[in-house]
């Protein structure tokens, strides 16, 4: 498995979230209030495999006077696809944020 990032949409993106349950708060929609509502950089992750992205994430970067924040979150969000993946995910996931200044994350999984 191999962790991708991107600042733009990948074109799988949608249908990836409408695959797995998301909702518009997980979707390309929704970047634009992250970018100019939030003021921050959104950036797209995703654990890819056979058959292409396995779990993914929609977060910000949010640039804040004392820290950065990484944010999926607003006003919900959180991991989609194979759950079963999280624990190979998210090492990958910090280390990534880490080489951005990232300082702390906050994933808030929905109901």
């Amino acid at each position: 498995m191999k962790l991708q990032v991107a600042t733009a949409p990948p074109p799988f993106w949608d249908d990836f979230v409408a695959a797995h349950g998301g909702s518009l708060f997980q979707s390309r929609r929704w970047e634009a209030v992250l970018e100019h509502g939030y003021g921050g950089s959104p950036l797209y992750s995703w654990l890819s495999g056979p058959g292409g992205a396995r779990l993914g994430v929609l977060g910000v970067i949010i640039d804040l006077v004392v820290c950065r924040i990484f944010y999926a979150a607003l006003p919900v969000g959180g991991l989609l696809g194979d759950r079963s993946l999280i624990r190979e995910a998210l090492p990958l996931l910090e280390r990534e944020l880490r080489k951005r200044g990232v300082h702390q994350a906050q994933l808030i999984e929905p109901n």
